[in-house]
Protein backbone atom coordinates (compact mmCIF):
# COMPACT_ATOMS: atom_id res chain seq x y z
CA UNK A 1 0.00 0.00 0.00
CA UNK A 2 1.22 3.24 -0.99
CA UNK A 3 1.43 5.98 1.47
CA UNK A 4 -0.90 8.86 1.69
CA UNK A 5 -0.41 11.39 -0.52
CA UNK A 6 -0.63 14.44 1.86
CA UNK A 7 2.91 16.15 2.47
CA UNK A 8 3.87 15.25 6.34
CA UNK A 9 5.36 18.23 8.38
CA UNK A 10 7.91 16.94 10.61
CA UNK A 11 9.99 18.34 13.40
CA UNK A 12 13.10 17.79 15.71
CA UNK A 13 11.93 15.22 18.63
CA UNK A 14 13.91 17.05 21.76
CA UNK A 15 10.81 19.49 21.68
CA UNK A 16 7.86 17.39 21.30
CA UNK A 17 6.65 17.53 24.81
CA UNK A 18 2.84 18.13 25.98
CA UNK A 19 3.29 21.39 26.91
CA UNK A 20 5.13 22.46 23.26
CA UNK A 21 2.18 20.94 21.73
CA UNK A 22 -0.37 22.77 23.52
CA UNK A 23 1.17 26.14 23.77
CA UNK A 24 2.29 26.07 20.00
CA UNK A 25 -1.01 24.44 19.14
CA UNK A 26 1.56 22.10 16.71
CA UNK A 27 -0.77 19.03 17.48
CA UNK A 28 -0.49 16.90 14.45
CA UNK A 29 3.33 17.87 13.74
CA UNK A 30 5.08 13.66 12.96
CA UNK A 31 7.74 13.10 15.55
CA UNK A 32 9.16 10.83 12.83
CA UNK A 33 11.94 9.47 15.78
CA UNK A 34 9.00 7.56 17.48
CA UNK A 35 6.86 6.33 14.11
CA UNK A 36 6.39 2.97 15.22
CA UNK A 37 4.72 0.05 13.54
CA UNK A 38 3.88 -3.66 13.92
CA UNK A 39 2.21 -5.91 11.71
CA UNK A 40 -1.78 -6.58 12.65
CA UNK A 41 -1.30 -10.51 12.46
CA UNK A 42 1.89 -10.77 14.16
CA UNK A 43 0.28 -8.60 17.05
CA UNK A 44 -1.79 -11.82 17.50
CA UNK A 45 1.22 -13.99 18.47
CA UNK A 46 1.62 -15.80 21.70
CA UNK A 47 -2.15 -15.83 21.99
CA UNK A 48 -2.41 -12.30 21.15
CA UNK A 49 -0.50 -11.26 24.06
CA UNK A 50 -0.78 -7.56 22.81
CA UNK A 51 -4.56 -8.05 23.43
CA UNK A 52 -5.05 -10.03 26.06
CA UNK A 53 -4.59 -7.89 29.16
CA UNK A 54 -4.92 -3.77 29.94
CA UNK A 55 -1.71 -2.30 29.68
CA UNK A 56 -1.87 -1.02 33.19
CA UNK A 57 -1.75 -4.35 34.58
CA UNK A 58 1.61 -5.45 32.67
CA UNK A 59 4.88 -5.89 34.69
CA UNK A 60 7.31 -3.19 33.74
CA UNK A 61 9.73 -5.73 32.04
CA UNK A 62 6.51 -7.06 29.75
CA UNK A 63 5.69 -3.45 28.75
CA UNK A 64 9.04 -2.96 27.47
CA UNK A 65 9.04 -6.45 25.98
CA UNK A 66 5.52 -5.21 23.77
CA UNK A 67 7.77 -1.63 22.61
CA UNK A 68 10.60 -4.26 21.29
CA UNK A 69 7.58 -5.98 19.16
CA UNK A 70 7.15 -3.02 16.85
CA UNK A 71 9.71 -1.09 14.65
CA UNK A 72 10.44 2.15 12.97
CA UNK A 73 8.39 2.68 9.45
CA UNK A 74 7.63 6.07 8.03
CA UNK A 75 3.69 5.44 7.17
CA UNK A 76 1.48 3.20 9.05
CA UNK A 77 -1.11 1.03 6.68
CA UNK A 78 -3.62 1.10 9.37
CA UNK A 79 -4.37 2.87 12.52
CA UNK A 80 -6.51 0.88 14.98
CA UNK A 81 -8.99 2.99 17.36
CA UNK A 82 -10.27 1.15 19.90
CA UNK A 83 -11.09 1.18 23.99
CA UNK A 84 -9.70 -0.80 26.29
CA UNK A 85 -12.95 -0.75 28.29
CA UNK A 86 -13.85 -3.76 25.92
CA UNK A 87 -12.09 -6.92 26.52
CA UNK A 88 -9.28 -7.60 24.49
CA UNK A 89 -10.38 -10.84 23.29
CA UNK A 90 -13.31 -9.23 20.90
CA UNK A 91 -10.37 -7.19 19.22
CA UNK A 92 -8.16 -10.53 18.82
CA UNK A 93 -11.06 -12.29 17.44
CA UNK A 94 -12.08 -9.69 15.01
CA UNK A 95 -8.42 -9.32 13.94
CA UNK A 96 -7.97 -13.14 13.13
CA UNK A 97 -11.15 -12.82 11.09
CA UNK A 98 -9.92 -9.51 9.01
CA UNK A 99 -6.42 -10.35 8.56
CA UNK A 100 -6.86 -14.18 8.11
CA UNK A 101 -9.70 -15.07 6.00
CA UNK A 102 -8.86 -15.30 2.97
CA UNK A 103 -5.47 -17.22 3.73
CA UNK A 104 -7.98 -19.64 5.59
CA UNK A 105 -10.03 -19.85 2.59
CA UNK A 106 -7.15 -21.30 0.89
CA UNK A 107 -6.39 -23.43 3.37
CA UNK A 108 -9.57 -25.09 3.35
CA UNK A 109 -9.54 -25.50 -0.18
CA UNK A 110 -6.00 -27.33 -0.25
CA UNK A 111 -7.70 -29.47 2.92
CA UNK A 112 -10.80 -30.28 1.10
CA UNK A 113 -8.65 -31.59 -1.86
CA UNK A 114 -6.22 -33.53 0.02
CA UNK A 115 -8.98 -35.73 1.94
CA UNK A 116 -10.67 -36.49 -1.23
CA UNK A 117 -7.50 -37.26 -2.62
CA UNK A 118 -6.29 -39.72 0.41
CA UNK A 119 -9.87 -41.11 0.22
CA UNK A 120 -10.39 -41.58 -3.28
CA UNK A 121 -6.73 -43.68 -3.46
CA UNK A 122 -7.84 -45.54 -0.24
CA UNK A 123 -5.04 -44.29 2.26
CA UNK A 124 -8.08 -42.80 4.27
CA UNK A 125 -10.61 -45.39 5.57
CA UNK A 126 -14.47 -45.15 4.98
CA UNK A 127 -16.20 -47.46 7.89
CA UNK A 128 -19.67 -45.82 7.28
CA UNK A 129 -22.30 -46.53 4.34
CA UNK A 130 -24.08 -44.04 2.88
CA UNK A 131 -27.52 -45.23 1.33
CA UNK A 132 -27.56 -43.92 -2.25
CA UNK A 133 -30.66 -43.38 -4.40
CA UNK A 134 -29.98 -40.96 -6.81
CA UNK A 135 -31.61 -40.85 -10.77
CA UNK A 136 -32.12 -44.87 -10.60
CA UNK A 137 -28.76 -45.05 -8.69
CA UNK A 138 -29.37 -47.06 -5.71
CA UNK A 139 -26.31 -48.45 -4.00
CA UNK A 140 -24.67 -48.81 -0.39
CA UNK A 141 -21.91 -46.35 -0.34
CA UNK A 142 -18.75 -46.26 1.40
CA UNK A 143 -18.62 -43.19 3.58
CA UNK A 144 -16.08 -41.11 6.14
CA UNK A 145 -15.93 -38.30 7.97
CA UNK A 146 -12.72 -37.04 6.18
CA UNK A 147 -13.87 -34.02 4.44
CA UNK A 148 -15.49 -32.01 7.26
CA UNK A 149 -13.08 -32.92 10.12
CA UNK A 150 -10.40 -31.96 7.29
CA UNK A 151 -12.03 -28.97 6.34
CA UNK A 152 -13.09 -27.76 9.67
CA UNK A 153 -9.89 -28.24 11.36
CA UNK A 154 -8.23 -25.88 8.29
CA UNK A 155 -11.32 -23.24 8.52
CA UNK A 156 -10.08 -22.84 12.57
CA UNK A 157 -6.57 -23.48 12.66
CA UNK A 158 -6.22 -21.08 9.77
CA UNK A 159 -7.77 -18.80 11.81
CA UNK A 160 -5.23 -19.25 14.59
CA UNK A 161 -2.40 -19.84 12.57
CA UNK A 162 -3.20 -16.20 10.86
CA UNK A 163 -0.04 -14.28 12.87
CA UNK A 164 2.27 -17.67 11.47
CA UNK A 165 1.53 -16.89 7.43
CA UNK A 166 4.77 -15.52 5.86
CA UNK A 167 4.52 -11.98 5.02
CA UNK A 168 4.27 -12.67 1.11
CA UNK A 169 0.89 -14.50 1.79
CA UNK A 170 -1.19 -11.38 3.06
CA UNK A 171 -0.85 -7.82 1.86
CA UNK A 172 1.31 -5.00 4.29
CA UNK A 173 -0.55 -4.45 7.40
CA UNK A 174 1.65 -2.25 9.59
CA UNK A 175 -0.64 -0.93 11.75
CA UNK A 176 -0.53 1.24 15.02
CA UNK A 177 -1.40 -0.55 18.29
CA UNK A 178 -0.86 1.92 21.01
CA UNK A 179 0.38 -0.41 23.59
CA UNK A 180 2.85 -1.91 20.90
CA UNK A 181 3.79 1.88 18.94
CA UNK A 182 3.72 4.17 22.03
CA UNK A 183 6.54 3.06 24.88
CA UNK A 184 4.61 1.83 27.88
CA UNK A 185 7.90 1.75 30.25
CA UNK A 186 9.87 5.00 29.36
CA UNK A 187 7.67 8.32 30.70
CA UNK A 188 9.04 10.54 28.18
CA UNK A 189 8.65 8.03 25.31
CA UNK A 190 5.20 7.93 26.52
CA UNK A 191 4.55 11.13 26.66
CA UNK A 192 5.50 11.58 23.09
CA UNK A 193 3.83 9.66 21.91
CA UNK A 194 0.50 9.84 23.84
CA UNK A 195 0.08 13.41 22.64
CA UNK A 196 1.34 13.00 18.72
CA UNK A 197 -1.35 10.28 18.07
CA UNK A 198 -2.36 12.95 15.71
CA UNK A 199 0.81 13.90 13.89
CA UNK A 200 0.40 9.21 13.58
CA UNK A 201 -3.24 9.68 12.28
CA UNK A 202 -1.55 11.88 9.49
CA UNK A 203 0.68 9.18 8.05
CA UNK A 204 -2.01 6.27 8.45
CA UNK A 205 -3.78 5.56 5.19
CA UNK A 206 -6.70 4.00 7.40
CA UNK A 207 -8.02 4.50 10.31
CA UNK A 208 -9.84 1.38 11.47
CA UNK A 209 -12.48 1.58 14.51
CA UNK A 210 -12.78 -1.23 16.36
CA UNK A 211 -16.29 -0.56 17.37
CA UNK A 212 -17.59 -1.48 20.47
CA UNK A 213 -20.75 -0.08 22.60
CA UNK A 214 -17.87 2.46 25.55
CA UNK A 215 -15.99 3.71 22.31
CA UNK A 216 -17.67 7.16 22.44
CA UNK A 217 -17.88 7.64 25.51
CA UNK A 218 -14.03 7.62 25.96
CA UNK A 219 -12.65 11.04 24.92
CA UNK A 220 -9.17 10.00 22.80
CA UNK A 221 -11.29 7.77 20.35
CA UNK A 222 -13.14 10.95 20.08
CA UNK A 223 -9.99 12.95 19.66
CA UNK A 224 -8.74 10.33 17.11
CA UNK A 225 -11.87 10.84 15.06
CA UNK A 226 -11.66 14.09 15.01
CA UNK A 227 -8.12 14.36 13.88
CA UNK A 228 -8.51 11.89 11.12
CA UNK A 229 -11.01 14.01 9.48
CA UNK A 230 -8.65 16.96 9.48
CA UNK A 231 -5.17 16.45 9.35
CA UNK A 232 -5.88 13.24 6.91
CA UNK A 233 -8.30 13.98 4.61
CA UNK A 234 -7.73 11.87 1.96
CA UNK A 235 -7.37 9.11 4.14
CA UNK A 236 -10.12 6.14 4.64
CA UNK A 237 -12.60 5.47 7.82
CA UNK A 238 -13.19 2.32 7.81
CA UNK A 239 -16.22 1.29 10.47
CA UNK A 240 -15.55 -2.69 11.94
CA UNK A 241 -18.20 -3.57 14.95
CA UNK A 242 -16.34 -6.21 17.21
CA UNK A 243 -19.85 -8.25 17.32
CA UNK A 244 -19.99 -9.18 14.18
CA UNK A 245 -16.81 -11.80 14.19
CA UNK A 246 -18.29 -13.11 17.28
CA UNK A 247 -21.53 -13.98 15.56
CA UNK A 248 -19.78 -15.19 13.08
CA UNK A 249 -17.18 -16.96 14.88
CA UNK A 250 -21.27 -19.04 16.53
CA UNK A 251 -22.18 -19.61 13.37
CA UNK A 252 -19.45 -21.31 11.72
CA UNK A 253 -19.11 -23.65 15.04
CA UNK A 254 -23.20 -24.17 14.88
CA UNK A 255 -22.74 -25.30 11.09
CA UNK A 256 -19.62 -27.87 11.68
CA UNK A 257 -21.88 -29.68 14.66
CA UNK A 258 -25.16 -29.67 12.56
CA UNK A 259 -22.71 -31.26 9.58
CA UNK A 260 -21.29 -33.91 11.83
CA UNK A 261 -24.51 -34.90 12.97
CA UNK A 262 -25.87 -34.55 9.70
CA UNK A 263 -23.44 -36.89 8.29
CA UNK A 264 -23.67 -39.21 10.78
CA UNK A 265 -27.51 -39.51 10.94
CA UNK A 266 -27.56 -40.35 7.25
CA UNK A 267 -24.59 -42.53 7.44
CA UNK A 268 -26.95 -44.72 9.60
CA UNK A 269 -24.83 -44.39 12.65
CA UNK A 270 -26.52 -43.50 15.59
CA UNK A 271 -30.32 -44.29 14.55
CA UNK A 272 -33.09 -41.76 15.51
CA UNK A 273 -31.53 -40.73 17.94
CA UNK A 274 -28.56 -39.40 15.95
CA UNK A 275 -32.08 -37.52 13.81
CA UNK A 276 -32.74 -36.05 17.23
CA UNK A 277 -29.98 -34.70 17.89
CA UNK A 278 -29.49 -33.00 14.79
CA UNK A 279 -32.76 -31.32 14.59
CA UNK A 280 -31.45 -29.87 18.41
CA UNK A 281 -28.29 -28.93 17.38
CA UNK A 282 -29.69 -26.79 14.66
CA UNK A 283 -32.27 -25.11 16.85
CA UNK A 284 -30.37 -24.55 20.00
CA UNK A 285 -27.10 -22.85 17.99
CA UNK A 286 -28.85 -20.98 15.16
CA UNK A 287 -31.64 -20.10 17.53
CA UNK A 288 -28.63 -18.46 19.76
CA UNK A 289 -27.08 -16.72 17.27
CA UNK A 290 -30.89 -15.29 16.52
CA UNK A 291 -30.73 -13.66 19.92
CA UNK A 292 -27.17 -12.63 19.77
CA UNK A 293 -27.50 -11.18 16.76
CA UNK A 294 -30.52 -8.90 17.97
CA UNK A 295 -28.55 -8.14 20.86
CA UNK A 296 -26.15 -6.43 19.02
CA UNK A 297 -27.58 -4.72 16.63
CA UNK A 298 -29.45 -3.16 19.53
CA UNK A 299 -25.92 -1.97 20.09
CA UNK A 300 -25.61 -0.38 16.39
CA UNK A 301 -28.73 1.12 16.60
CA UNK A 302 -27.89 2.99 20.10
CA UNK A 303 -24.57 4.08 17.89
CA UNK A 304 -26.75 6.19 15.70
CA UNK A 305 -28.32 7.54 18.90
CA UNK A 306 -25.19 8.42 20.59
CA UNK A 307 -24.06 9.92 17.25
CA UNK A 308 -27.19 11.94 16.84
CA UNK A 309 -27.11 13.61 20.57
CA UNK A 310 -23.39 13.66 20.85
CA UNK A 311 -22.08 16.03 23.95
CA UNK A 312 -18.60 16.49 23.69
CA UNK A 313 -19.08 17.81 27.44
CA UNK A 314 -20.00 14.81 28.30
CA UNK A 315 -17.47 11.98 26.91
CA UNK A 316 -15.16 10.63 29.47
CA UNK A 317 -11.50 11.54 30.16
CA UNK A 318 -9.00 10.97 32.81
CA UNK A 319 -7.02 13.83 33.34
CA UNK A 320 -7.73 17.19 33.50
CA UNK A 321 -4.71 18.28 31.12
CA UNK A 322 -6.26 15.40 28.23
CA UNK A 323 -9.28 17.22 28.69
CA UNK A 324 -7.58 20.37 28.15
CA UNK A 325 -5.37 18.86 25.30
CA UNK A 326 -8.35 17.35 23.26
CA UNK A 327 -10.79 20.36 23.36
CA UNK A 328 -8.09 22.58 22.29
CA UNK A 329 -7.25 20.62 19.31
CA UNK A 330 -10.33 20.39 18.41
CA UNK A 331 -11.39 24.15 18.74
CA UNK A 332 -8.46 24.78 16.30
CA UNK A 333 -9.69 22.24 13.71
CA UNK A 334 -13.23 22.89 13.88
CA UNK A 335 -13.18 26.27 15.18
CA UNK A 336 -15.33 25.81 18.24
CA UNK A 337 -16.39 22.39 20.17
CA UNK A 338 -19.99 23.22 19.38
CA UNK A 339 -18.81 23.09 15.49
CA UNK A 340 -16.86 19.88 16.12
CA UNK A 341 -20.63 18.43 17.95
CA UNK A 342 -22.49 19.25 15.28
CA UNK A 343 -19.78 17.95 12.81
CA UNK A 344 -20.07 14.23 14.50
CA UNK A 345 -24.04 14.75 14.96
CA UNK A 346 -24.48 15.34 10.95
CA UNK A 347 -21.50 14.95 8.83
CA UNK A 348 -19.28 11.83 10.46
CA UNK A 349 -23.04 10.68 11.43
CA UNK A 350 -24.03 10.21 7.80
CA UNK A 351 -20.42 8.80 6.25
CA UNK A 352 -20.62 6.10 8.92
CA UNK A 353 -24.12 5.54 8.00
CA UNK A 354 -22.80 3.58 4.75
CA UNK A 355 -21.30 0.95 7.26
CA UNK A 356 -23.87 0.92 9.67
CA UNK A 357 -26.86 0.77 7.18
CA UNK A 358 -25.62 -2.48 6.30
CA UNK A 359 -26.89 -5.75 7.94
CA UNK A 360 -24.68 -8.23 6.27
CA UNK A 361 -21.41 -9.86 6.78
CA UNK A 362 -18.53 -8.99 4.77
CA UNK A 363 -18.17 -11.11 1.38
CA UNK A 364 -15.18 -12.79 3.08
CA UNK A 365 -17.01 -13.87 6.25
CA UNK A 366 -20.03 -15.38 3.77
CA UNK A 367 -17.32 -17.54 1.83
CA UNK A 368 -16.19 -19.02 5.40
CA UNK A 369 -19.74 -19.73 6.59
CA UNK A 370 -20.81 -22.25 3.05
CA UNK A 371 -16.88 -23.24 3.74
CA UNK A 372 -18.49 -25.22 6.85
CA UNK A 373 -21.77 -25.78 4.80
CA UNK A 374 -19.91 -27.47 1.78
CA UNK A 375 -17.14 -29.84 3.91
CA UNK A 376 -20.43 -31.74 5.71
CA UNK A 377 -22.20 -32.05 1.89
CA UNK A 378 -18.64 -33.35 0.04
CA UNK A 379 -18.58 -35.97 2.14
CA UNK A 380 -22.22 -37.11 0.33
CA UNK A 381 -20.83 -36.03 -2.97
CA UNK A 382 -16.99 -38.09 -2.12
CA UNK A 383 -19.75 -41.15 -1.22
CA UNK A 384 -21.42 -41.04 -4.38
CA UNK A 385 -18.48 -40.66 -6.48
CA UNK A 386 -16.55 -43.78 -4.20
CA UNK A 387 -19.69 -46.16 -4.72
CA UNK A 388 -19.89 -45.62 -8.20
CA UNK A 389 -22.42 -43.08 -9.12
CA UNK A 390 -22.54 -42.05 -12.90
CA UNK A 391 -21.25 -38.78 -13.85
CA UNK A 392 -24.83 -37.38 -14.25
CA UNK A 393 -25.49 -38.40 -10.86
CA UNK A 394 -22.94 -36.35 -9.28
CA UNK A 395 -23.39 -33.49 -11.40
CA UNK A 396 -26.85 -33.62 -10.22
CA UNK A 397 -25.85 -33.89 -6.83
CA UNK A 398 -23.10 -30.82 -7.01
CA UNK A 399 -26.12 -28.60 -8.69
CA UNK A 400 -28.75 -29.06 -6.56
CA UNK A 401 -26.89 -29.38 -3.20
CA UNK A 402 -23.38 -27.74 -3.16
CA UNK A 403 -24.58 -25.14 -5.20
CA UNK A 404 -28.00 -24.47 -5.37
CA UNK A 405 -28.67 -25.56 -1.27
CA UNK A 406 -25.47 -24.70 0.36
CA UNK A 407 -24.25 -21.51 -1.81
CA UNK A 408 -27.62 -19.65 -2.61
CA UNK A 409 -30.34 -20.84 -0.35
CA UNK A 410 -27.71 -20.57 2.80
CA UNK A 411 -26.67 -16.69 1.20
CA UNK A 412 -30.36 -16.20 1.73
CA UNK A 413 -30.79 -17.94 5.40
CA UNK A 414 -27.68 -15.45 6.29
CA UNK A 415 -28.37 -12.38 4.71
CA UNK A 416 -32.42 -12.43 5.46
CA UNK A 417 -31.50 -13.64 9.23
CA UNK A 418 -29.34 -10.72 9.89
CA UNK A 419 -31.94 -7.85 8.01
CA UNK A 420 -34.69 -8.93 10.08
CA UNK A 421 -32.59 -9.00 13.61
CA UNK A 422 -31.40 -5.72 12.51
CA UNK A 423 -35.07 -4.41 11.96
CA UNK A 424 -36.47 -5.84 14.35
CA UNK A 425 -33.78 -5.64 17.28
CA UNK A 426 -35.65 -2.56 19.19
CA UNK A 427 -37.37 -4.63 22.41
CA UNK A 428 -41.00 -5.20 22.33
CA UNK A 429 -43.87 -6.31 24.39
CA UNK A 430 -42.12 -6.70 27.38
CA UNK A 431 -41.23 -10.10 29.25
CA UNK A 432 -42.36 -11.61 25.78
CA UNK A 433 -39.45 -9.85 23.33
CA UNK A 434 -38.33 -13.09 22.29
CA UNK A 435 -41.41 -13.82 20.72
CA UNK A 436 -39.37 -11.78 18.16
CA UNK A 437 -36.21 -13.65 17.81
CA UNK A 438 -39.11 -16.97 17.71
CA UNK A 439 -40.95 -15.73 14.69
CA UNK A 440 -37.19 -14.59 13.18
CA UNK A 441 -35.85 -17.98 13.53
CA UNK A 442 -38.99 -19.77 12.58
CA UNK A 443 -39.01 -17.97 9.47
CA UNK A 444 -35.34 -19.12 8.42
CA UNK A 445 -36.01 -22.54 9.60
CA UNK A 446 -38.81 -22.80 7.64
CA UNK A 447 -36.68 -21.31 4.60
CA UNK A 448 -33.73 -23.36 5.12
CA UNK A 449 -36.00 -26.58 5.36
CA UNK A 450 -38.44 -25.70 2.59
CA UNK A 451 -34.63 -25.37 0.72
CA UNK A 452 -33.27 -28.30 2.19
CA UNK A 453 -36.21 -30.94 0.71
CA UNK A 454 -36.55 -29.48 -2.13
CA UNK A 455 -32.80 -30.13 -3.11
CA UNK A 456 -33.44 -33.37 -2.30
CA UNK A 457 -36.10 -34.16 -4.43
CA UNK A 458 -35.02 -32.05 -7.34
CA UNK A 459 -30.86 -33.97 -7.72
CA UNK A 460 -32.53 -37.03 -6.92
CA UNK A 461 -35.09 -37.00 -10.00
CA UNK A 462 -32.78 -35.91 -12.40
CA UNK A 463 -30.19 -33.28 -13.41
CA UNK A 464 -32.64 -31.18 -15.46
CA UNK A 465 -34.72 -30.61 -12.12
CA UNK A 466 -31.32 -29.69 -9.92
CA UNK A 467 -30.58 -27.20 -12.56
CA UNK A 468 -34.16 -26.06 -12.06
CA UNK A 469 -33.56 -25.90 -8.23
CA UNK A 470 -30.39 -24.12 -8.50
CA UNK A 471 -31.94 -21.29 -10.69
CA UNK A 472 -34.74 -20.97 -8.26
CA UNK A 473 -32.85 -20.77 -5.11
CA UNK A 474 -30.62 -17.72 -7.26
CA UNK A 475 -33.53 -16.16 -7.93
CA UNK A 476 -34.41 -16.28 -4.22
CA UNK A 477 -30.77 -15.27 -3.30
CA UNK A 478 -30.57 -12.49 -5.69
CA UNK A 479 -34.20 -11.34 -4.44
CA UNK A 480 -33.18 -11.64 -0.26
CA UNK A 481 -30.26 -9.55 -1.35
CA UNK A 482 -32.00 -7.00 -2.98
CA UNK A 483 -34.33 -6.77 -0.79
CA UNK A 484 -31.81 -5.97 1.97
CA UNK A 485 -30.07 -3.52 -0.06
CA UNK A 486 -33.76 -1.68 -0.63
CA UNK A 487 -34.17 -1.74 2.58
CA UNK A 488 -31.01 0.57 3.80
Amino acid sequence: MDAPEEIWEYEPAFGMTKTFRIESRKYSIVDEEIVRGISLRRSLSGCARVWRYKPATWKPEYRAALYELSRNVAFFDVFLSHTWQTAGWHKMLALSFQCGCWNTLALWCVAEITAMALCLTDVLPMPFVYEANVMGFTQDCPMGLWTITFGSLALFLGLLLTPYLPDRCSQSDVGFIDVASIDQQDPRLMERGIYGIAGFLSVSSELRILWSSPYLSRLWCVFELAAYKKVNPRGIISFRPLFVERIMLVLMIASVVFGFCVVLARSGTGGSGMLYLTYVVFVVPYGLSAVLLRRNYREKHALRREMEHFDLNQVACSTDFDRRFIHAAIEKWYGSKEAFTEHVRQDLRRELESSLATSCFPLPYLLLFFATLLSASFEFFLALWKGGAPLECLLSFAVGILVGMDIFVGAACIVLMTRLCDRFAPRRFGHFDHLQTFVIFLIIVTMFGAGNSLSIAAYTYSLEYALLYALAAFIVCVFVVWLDRAAV
